[in-house]
């Protein structure tokens, strides 16, 4: 396991890191726990309003593919309002979902601009009168969609700057 505090390697059953002296009984970050569905929305909503660290693909596709249902069910049924109000809600929280997953490809979390861009584009579609700019918001969305999709499809990098066990970039 790793120390909280300083990133240092100890031993398993040594909760005093001898480098900082750091308690890290209650408080460390173990190698091969593996991530839960509940995992998966506890980390969504108590890291809703934060980027560090990173998101595992298991925790973006669940977070994300419920998302992407939900509208695609709210849009068909004609709930667009009800639709509107929900990302609204919940642009920030995926947003920092998204730049944690970046950071777990070990990529930079301004690439997360592609999917405010879609988003933003999407909800605008709906309340354009004008056909054309309708057409083209929805072409334009739909293409930022599809790079952020294969972008965030990158496999874990397990040597990423912000993964908790190698310290997170200061």
């Amino acid at each position: 396991m790793y120390c909280k505090k300083c990133k240092n390697v100890i031993k398993d059953n040594e909760y005093y890191c001898p480098y900082c002296g750091f308690n890290n009984k209650n408080d460390y970050i173990e190698e091969t726990k593996p991530i839960t569905i509940s995992d998966c929305f506890k980390n969504f909503i108590v890291k809703g309003f934060s980027g560090e660290g990173v998101a595992t693909i298991k925790e973006f596709w669940l977070i994300f593919a419920i998302h992407i249902i939900l509208s695609i069910v709210l849009g068909v049924i004609g709930f667009n309002y009800i639709n509107t109000i929900i990302n609204i809600i919940i642009f920030i929280p995926m947003m920092a979902l998204k730049i944690r997953r970046y950071h777990d490809t070990n990529k930079s979390g301004a690439f997360a601009i592609l999917g405010g861009y879609y988003e933003i584009a999407y909800l605008f579609s709906f309340y354009t009168s004008n056909e054309t700019y309708k057409k083209l918001l929805l072409i334009s969305s739909i293409v930022a969609l599809i790079i952020e999709l294969i972008l965030l499809s990158l496999p874990t990098n397990e040597n990423s700057r912000w993964n908790p066990k190698n310290g997170y970039l200061e």
